[in-house]
């Protein structure tokens, strides 16, 4: 009976880290759309550039979700 309690704890605590990374990218994607535009403004810089800049964090963010 207790095995089971336990187990019960740990699903939703993967439950609850799951939740909360999911969240977590959500914000990341909307505000670096948004600020997008913001960004190549103020350090007047070409939506190419800008692109180059972000595809190291995408390359790690890949990288990380296959390990």
């Amino acid at each position: 009976m207790r095995s089971s309690i336990r187990v019960g704890k740990v699903r939703w605590g993967i439950a609850t880290l799951l939740g909360i990374g999911i969240i977590i990218n959500y914000f990341d994607r909307v505000n670096l759309s948004v600020a997008t535009r913001h960004l190549s403004k103020n350090f007047i810089l070409r939506i190419r550039v800008f692109a180059f800049s972000y595809l190291p964090f995408c390359g790690l963010k890949l990288f990380f979700q296959f390990q």
